[in-house]
């Protein structure tokens, strides 16, 4: 640098002696070059600071609709569609950082921008894209500052292409680098996600043991609720209830975001049933509605509540909690769980068939609720039955006329016509609980 410092000066100090002898252009070439350079920085800095807005702006829009998702009680699991706006945003990202890497490859941002196209394919479900950018950012940068960063999203991007090997391989070697970079929250994501890979290969006590790790090793309290919760979750499919429960119930300590406060809470009231022990559950729900911090979740609280009513034996204040919830959440998703609760109830335990069909009716009302299948089929089932009701009747109401007319005859006859008893036939089929073999036979 000292070098070419002091041939700049001796070119200058020469412009200067002959400049009013034969001009010089040193000046305009010095400063073309240094204009030249520098809108070269400005471009490529403004293209990533515009690509990264946008990218912050989608990832927010994403992470704002899975919240939605979650509080209308859909479960952790469950996929929730990228926005179209945020969509549109990560592919005009993947377009400014291609420039920049395309236009300016030495530039200083360089590994900032693989990162992030690596990032927006992910989130655009492309993974071998983004796994090739995320091995490029690694091959190019083994020491740069992204390093671990990068190997967890390259290791997220494995996970999502199955390759099962390689993603258990590189999990656990980014899990024992993090810990010794003293990164404990990146440590604790890798056991998660080759806690998720043992857990899809059926290896279910050696998951635990991994989100195990992940909490002992985490100092984020939201990745720990999250390991924690899922730690309850595959004690559940093991129906090893009471470690469930306890799994559950430790999420509290760990100042978990309302959704999984939510859930974690639900599902230790939901273990407690499956232990028969009515009354653990009963506490726990109303907890959860005292809570203020679950006002969002109140009614699939009492739904749940309801349901626990109900396994108990109170069919009347099931029955009338089941009602309250139809009606005050008309038109939505918790109203339509509830009457569908209450029609099987009504048809199954109180045999009021008018007042089950009426409940299904509510809950079919809307195809894209997810409990609209079930409830139109129990509907089209009641339909058919009412409808082969009022076909008996009329049939019955023959009957009677031709019943008469043939008591006559055996009065004027020795050898009577047998006489059709098809009515009290019908009615043993009408009772209550032949009702229900009707309905079922017709599901």
């Amino acid at each position: 640098m000292q070098h070419h410092s002091r041939l700049g000066l001796a070119g200058i100090l020469l412009c200067l002696l002959t400049a009013g002898f034969s001009g010089c252009s040193v000046f305009s070439t010095i400063g073309g070059w240094i204009s030249e350079g520098y809108g070269d920085t400005v471009a490529y800095f403004n293209a990533y600071y515009n690509a990264k807005r946008l990218f912050d702006e989608a990832e927010g829009e994403i992470l704002a609709s899975a919240r939605t998702a979650r509080s209308r009680g859909q479960l952790p699991s469950e996929n929730v569609p990228i926005p179209p706006a945020a969509k549109q945003k990560l592919n005009q990202v993947i377009d400014k950082c291609s420039n920049i890497l395309s236009f300016y490859p030495k530039s200083g941002v360089v590994d900032d921008a693989l990162f992030l196209v690596g990032k927006s394919y992910y989130y655009l479900g492309e993974y071998a894209r983004g796994e090739r950018k995320f091995s490029e950012l690694l091959a190019q940068f083994p020491s740069g500052p992204l390093l671990l960063e990068g190997q967890l999203w390259l290791l997220k991007t494995l996970e999502k292409l199955n390759s099962f090997e390689q993603a258990m391989t590189a999990g656990a070697s980014l899990a024992e680098d993090a810990k010794k970079a003293d990164e404990p929250n990146i440590a604790a994501e890798a056991d998660t996600i080759v806690a998720s890979l043992l857990v899809s290969h059926d290896q279910i006590e050696q998951a635990i043991e991994q989100y195990a790790n992940a909490v002992a090793v985490s100092d984020d309290g939201a990745l720990k609720a999250a390991a924690q919760t899922r730690i309850g979750d595959l004690r559940v499919s093991l129906q090893d209830y009471d470690k469930a429960v306890r799994a559950y119930l430790k999420v509290r300590e760990f100042s978990p975001d309302p959704y999984l406060l939510y859930y974690s809470q639900m599902q230790a009231a939901r273990s407690y049933r499956a232990r028969k022990d009515y009354d653990s559950a009963a506490v726990v729900l109303q907890g959860m509605m005292d809570d203020y911090r679950l006002q969002e979740y109140l009614g699939f609280v009492r739904l749940e509540d309801a349901n626990t009513l109900a396994e108990t034996g109170h069919v009347a204040e099931a029955a009338d909690e089941y009602r309250l919830l139809d009606t005050t959440f008309a038109r939505t998703e918790i109203g339509a769980r509830a009457a569908l609760a209450l029609g099987g109830l009504l048809e199954n335990e109180v045999g009021d068939f008018q007042g089950a069909r009426s409940a299904f009716s509510h809950a079919a009302a809307n195809s894209a609720w997810p409990s609209a299948p079930e409830a139109q089929k129990r509907l089209s089932a009641l339909n058919r039955y009412f409808q082969l009701r009022d076909r008996y009747e009329k049939t019955d109401s023959v009957i009677q006329v031709l019943d008469i007319d043939s008591l006559w005859l055996v009065k004027e006859s020795p050898a009577p016509r047998p006489v059709l008893d098809s009515l009290a036939l019908r009615h043993d089929t009408l009772r209550p609980g032949g009702m229900k073999k009707v309905v079922a036979a017709l599901v």
